[in-house]
């Protein structure tokens, strides 16, 4: 992973086509993306009617913006002021063209001379949303999360979604599933505290969080067939998506994506 060039290998796949399906899962096609992001958008919703408040007096910044897809929930929701943030200046211009009344920041969330353009104890909530593990360098990351803490207030709240694998950290290339023993001392030391872990997806995410092999194998096979054929995603999405909604809705925890939602300690 020495050779890996986070900022050259975003720049050049949002280049090319940006869209959801740029962002999302590049393997599953446009149908099964479009499927994924209508559970996060679902996920999102049930998060905001629960733990966000007054939200016409909050600040909210978006890390790692891509296409735009949270900045317009976020929008949706009437905050009282909104900015996004990315390190790609494909997405920055593509969402600055998008949404002409956001402001949007051309930064590395992990280098502190580029995040400086934002203040410090300046946002009231920050989402970052499948964004952290890909970085895949662990001193950025550990960047990344104390400037994530800097720049937020006191008590507000960080919606941050990972894999967090109970059963040890794994690399690859260009993403990395830190143990979620390590994100919570991470988060600690950045100044957060977690106040609850919520399943993002069930059924219709790699099973990162399992101590056998066999269940990331069979999850292949199966998903095998969406890779080849957009009918085939759009197929398996029409069926899975209810049960995806059941599993998260009664579930407490889950084998893939999970999202966190932390409390920034009082200074």
């Amino acid at each position: 992973m020495a050779d890996f060039n986070p900022s050259h290998y975003w720049q050049d796949r949002l280049s090319k086509d940006i869209g959801l399906h740029r962002v999302g899962h590049l393997a599953y096609g446009k149908a099964f993306n479009r499927a994924l992001y209508a559970i996060r958008r679902h996920v999102f919703r049930t998060v905001c009617e629960r733990y966000i408040q007054d939200i016409d007096q909050k600040t909210i910044l978006d890390c790692g913006s891509g296409t735009g897809f949270y900045l317009n929930l976020w929008l949706k929701q009437s905050p009282h002021a909104l900015s996004g943030l990315d390190f790609t200046e494909a997405s920055v211009e593509f969402c600055a063209r998008r949404f002409p009344s956001i402001m949007m920041y051309h930064c590395d969330l992990s280098d502190h001379d580029s995040m400086s353009v934002i203040g410090d104890a300046s946002q009231d909530i920050i989402s970052v949303f499948d964004v952290l593990f890909h970085i895949t360098d662990d001193a950025h990351y550990i960047m990344a999360l104390n400037q994530l803490g800097r720049i937020m207030k006191d008590d507000g709240i960080l919606l941050y979604s990972d894999n967090l694998p109970q059963s040890g950290t794994k690399r690859e290339r260009h993403i990395v599933h830190r143990s979620m023993h390590d994100v919570y001392e991470a988060l600690d030391i950045a100044g957060f505290d977690v106040i609850e872990r919520l399943p993002m997806f069930y059924l219709m995410g790699y099973p990162v969080d399992t101590a056998s092999s066999w269940p990331g194998k069979l999850w292949n096979l199966l998903m095998y067939p969406v890779r080849k054929s957009e009918i085939v995603g759009m197929i398996y999405a029409a069926i899975l998506y209810l049960p995806e909604l059941l599993c998260i809705s009664v579930l407490a925890e889950s084998p893939t994506t999970e999202l966190l939602i932390c409390k920034r300690k009082a200074r």
